[in-house]
């Protein structure tokens, strides 16, 4: 078994990692990239340089930033989103997947030409970044006034890497931002309370929206014994509150209606749903949930079910069966391999 051998990052390159994630580390990726590109042009010589994405198609590059020397002396106007196929040899490190270095550009043969207003390349070394088997991030470096060389290259490869590292997690910051968002965004739409309950310390904790469920008076907003929550539930529905939160097992799953009373005296049902966490810390859990008013809901279930059924007996009534016997016709289309039949039995004239 032998040990695989890490080349060891060049001095020049680590200086410039370390400005890097000193200066863009918590910066929006724009900026990670602006950052990383002049201190490629700085560390090389060079004089111009740039970041592109490459996009999942694999197939088209997404222009991204430009060194600021580069942005005064070129003037050319492309498409954000610009085919691979029309890119000239300075796009070959994303087709070959490795580095490249053109010490003679002008000399290459098939180089294709620049379009008006681009900046005059002589010289050009350009690096690919992989992700998951797929070029995901393109930089070049232009006119350094000598060759580019394996020290540029080594130095430019390891700051590549590291500015997509940066790259890479603030979009992971971003899409988890987003998600919060959206939970916050769906949690005021719905009106549900998130809620966690430590059966060691016995605190309970509800983030802001219990109070718009229960009312300004509700104490539950800050750590509070689970006296706080049986204040507004109904007493007959203390002991299913009891027996959800009081030792629960490792893996407890749970979802349960109370009945309880808002702050203004206005009965309403709530729907609280948990399951425990194994603790950040320590041995034992947590558990955590949900908690939202489902007064009107329940009642448009009542409502539903008393359209249904006979006051008196309970039993289904005409508009029961015909609703049925809807749904069942509906299933019958969509699968009409399975059989389908009705027993109708008329007593005491069905209603």
């Amino acid at each position: 078994m032998s040990a695989t051998r890490v080349k060891p990052i060049p001095a020049r390159a680590q200086t410039a990692i370390l400005d890097l994630y000193a200066h863009a580390f918590d910066d929006d990726e724009p900026t990670i990239s602006a950052t990383a590109i002049e201190l490629a042009v700085a560390m090389t010589g060079s004089e111009i340089g740039y970041v592109h994405l490459m996009n999942d198609d694999q197939v088209t590059i997404e222009l991204g930033t430009w060194s600021a020397a580069t942005l005064r002396q070129c003037t050319a106007v492309y498409d954000r989103h610009y085919p691979i196929s029309q890119a000239g040899v300075w796009a070959d490190s994303a087709r070959n997947r490795r580095a490249c270095i053109h010490n003679d550009y002008q000399a290459l043969a098939g180089k294709r030409g620049l379009p008006e207003g681009h900046v005059h390349l002589v010289r050009h070394l350009g690096v690919p970044v992989l992700g998951n088997d797929r070029v995901v991030l393109l930089m070049g470096l232009g006119n350094k006034p000598t060759d580019y060389d394996r020290d540029d290259l080594a130095c430019f490869q390891a700051l590549a890497e590291h500015a997509w590292v940066l790259i890479r997690r603030r979009r992971e910051q971003a899409a988890l931002e987003l998600a919060e968002r959206q939970l916050r965004d769906l949690q005021e739409l719905a009106v549900i309370s998130i809620w966690q309950w430590d059966p060691v310390e016995r605190t309970l904790l509800f983030d802001a929206t219990a109070r718009r469920i229960f009312g300004a008076d509700f104490a539950g907003s800050s750590p509070c014994g689970i006296e706080a929550l049986s204040c507004v539930v109904d007493a007959r529905d203390h002991h299913a509150l009891q027996e959800a939160l009081e030792s629960p097992a490792d893996d407890a799953t749970f979802g349960i209606d109370l009945r309880a009373v808002r702050s203004d005296g206005a009965a309403m049902t709530v729907h609280f749903r948990g399951a425990a966490y194994p603790r950040t810390q320590g041995h034992g859990i947590i558990l955590r949930g949900i908690l939202q008013d489902v007064t009107e809901r329940r009642e448009l279930s009542l409502i539903k079910y008393q359209a249904g059924h006979d006051v008196l007996t309970g039993l289904a009534n005409r508009a029961a069966l015909l609703s049925e016997l809807e749904a069942a016709l509906r299933n019958r289309r969509r699968r009409p391999d399975r059989g389908f039949a009705v027993h109708f039995v008329d007593l005491d004239r069905f209603k």
